[in-house]
C-alpha cells in the first residue's frame, strides 16, 4: 500500500473504532471492499435504521411538493425520466428546497449545454483525453438509487452517527465520505466499485 491508502486505513480505524489487520488492509482495492471489511469488525446497533428508505421517501415528498409527478419511483428508475427537457433548470433547485437537503450539482450536459473537453499539458504534451480534464458526465443519467447515495453522502453530518451505526448501508455511506475527505474527490464522484488507485488517484 502507498502512503495515501495507509492513511485512509488509519482514518477508517479511527472513525469506526476498529483494528484492521495489515494483511487484510493490503488487499483493499475498492470502496465496497473497504466497507465489507469494516463490517467484519464494527458493532452495528439495533434496531436497524432504513436510511435508504427514509431518504427515498423524502425524495418522493419533495417531488410532490415541487409539482413533479413521476409516477412510480423505484431505485432503478433513471433520473432523466423524472427530470428532463427544458424544465430541468427550473425544477432542480425548487426540488432541493423542498427536500431540505444538499443535492448534487447538475452537469452542463444535464442542462443541454455542449461542453468541449479542456486541454491540459502533461510532460510537455497537450492532451484533451485526461480523465481530470473531461467535462462532468450528466448526473441525470444515473438512477434514483445513486441520487439517494449522493444525498446521504452530501448530508452525512445529519445522517451518519459513528457512535450509533445500525446498517450496512450506513457503513457504506460513511466509507464513501471518509474516502472523499482523504482523496479530495467529491463524494458525488465516488461509487462503491471505485478503485482507490485507478479511479480516485490514491497511491
Amino acid at each position: 500500500m502507498g502512503l495515501d491508502t495507509v492513511e485512509l486505513v488509519i482514518e477508517f480505524e479511527q472513525k469506526f473504532r476498529v483494528n484492521i489487520p495489515d494483511q487484510e488492509a493490503a488487499k483493499l482495492v475498492t470502496v465496497r471492499q473497504a466497507a465489507e471489511l469494516i463490517l467484519k469488525y464494527v458493532q452495528l446497533r439495533e434496531p436497524e435504521r432504513d436510511l435508504f428508505g427514509e431518504v427515498l421517501a423524502r425524495i418522493r415528498a419533495a417531488l410532490d411538493a415541487t409539482g413533479i409527478r413521476p409516477g412510480e419511483l423505484n431505485p432503478g428508475r433513471k433520473l432523466n425520466t423524472i427530470f428532463s427537457g427544458a424544465e430541468v433548470a427550473s425544477q432542480w433547485q425548487p426540488f432541493a428546497h423542498a427536500l431540505g437537503l444538499h443535492i448534487p450539482a447538475l452537469a452542463k450536459a444535464d442542462l443541454g449545454e455542449t461542453v468541449e473537453p479542456k486541454a491540459s499539458k502533461r510532460f510537455g504534451i497537450t492532451t484533451a483525453f485526461n480523465r481530470f480534464t473531461q467535462p462532468d458526465p450528466p448526473f441525470l443519467e444515473h438512477d434514483v438509487s445513486r441520487l439517494v447515495d449522493c444525498i446521504c453522502g452530501l448530508n452525512h453530518e445529519k445522517f451518519i452517527d459513528f457512535d450509533h451505526l445500525t446498517s450496512r448501508y450506513e457503513v457504506m455511506v460513511a466509507v464513501m465520505v471518509i474516502t472523499s475527505d482523504k482523496s479530495g474527490v467529491e463524494v458525488t464522484d465516488i461509487f462503491p466499485d471505485s478503485s482507490f488507485t485507478s479511479d480516485l488517484g490514491m497511491d
